[in-house]
Order: C-alpha cells, then sequence, then structure tokens
C-alpha cells in the first residue's frame, strides 16, 4: 500500500511488480505519518520505500516497524551533500533521484 503523510492509504500493491502511485496525496511532507501507518498494516511490510525532495520530517529508528527496511529516494536535491541530509540510520539505504534526465 501507498499512503500520504496524513496516513492515509492511497493505493495497495500486489506485489514485486505492482507499484502504488499516491497522485494527489495531499497529506503534506510528514514521512514519519506514512511509516507509522504503515506499520499498522498487516501485514506489516518488510520494505517501505520513501520518495521525497527531503523537506520532510523522518521516522526515528523506534518508529520503524518491526523488521521493515526503509529505503529513501531523493528526488530532486544536489549531486553533492544529498545523503548527509538524511537522519544517519537512514543514510544506508537511500538513493538519489535526478528528475531533469
Amino acid at each position: 500500500r501507498a499512503c500520504d503523510a496524513a496516513g492515509q492509504a492511497r493505493a495497495r500493491s500486489t506485489g514485486a511488480s505492482g507499484g502504488a502511485k499516491l497522485g494527489d496525496a495531499g497529506g503534506g511532507t510528514d514521512m514519519r505519518s506514512a511509516v507509522i501507518a504503515a506499520g499498522r498494516m498487516r501485514p506489516t511490510p518488510d520494505i517501505i520505500v520513501l520518495v521525497t525532495d527531503g523537506e520532510t520530517d523522518y521516522p526515528a529508528p523506534r518508529e520503524v516497524p518491526g523488521s521493515a527496511r526503509v529505503i529513501v529516494c531523493l528526488v530532486g536535491v544536489p549531486e553533492s551533500g544529498w545523503r548527509e541530509r538524511l537522519p544517519a540510520h537512514l543514510r544506508r539505504n537511500a538513493v538519489r533521484a535526478d528528475l531533469d534526465s
């Protein structure tokens, strides 16, 4: 499933090939809420992917459900210094996407 920052479920993914798209979620930019909402899903997700411009609140380690792995994709950020914008516990599983290509 995908949810916006208000914790509202917006779409359901059907497996590895099925993606979820938020479209016009309208919930703001608090990724903490989305991660907490994912923790309430049953079954709890193995992977939570956050796609963001980085202007957000990120979940603390204690807010990540169970053994879920959080992957952060930063979009539209400068090539240098982007990883340092993330909390230390999220830097390992982070990627940067260039929207201009």
